[in-house]
């Protein structure tokens, strides 16, 4: 019966568990955040898109060339 009541959803007890998997998240994501920003690691770069989409361009043209 206890384990009912700490799986609860609607309950104290579930209220609690929400918020404090809220919590834990939202605490986590900032910490790995602030430890990137910090690291200096947060930088979208451009350059292994670029890469993929050469990498597809140049399978097209080669297929094309096949082809022909």
């Amino acid at each position: 019966m206890k384990l009912l009541v700490t799986l609860d959803g609607f309950g104290v007890y579930g209220i609690y568990y929400h918020y404090s998997m809220v919590i834990a998240f939202v605490l986590s994501a900032g910490l790995i955040f602030f430890h990137l920003w910090k690291k200096g690691s947060l930088h979208m770069d451009e350059d292994p898109k670029f890469l993929l989409l050469k990498d597809d361009e140049l399978s097209d043209t080669e297929e094309n060339n096949e082809q022909r």
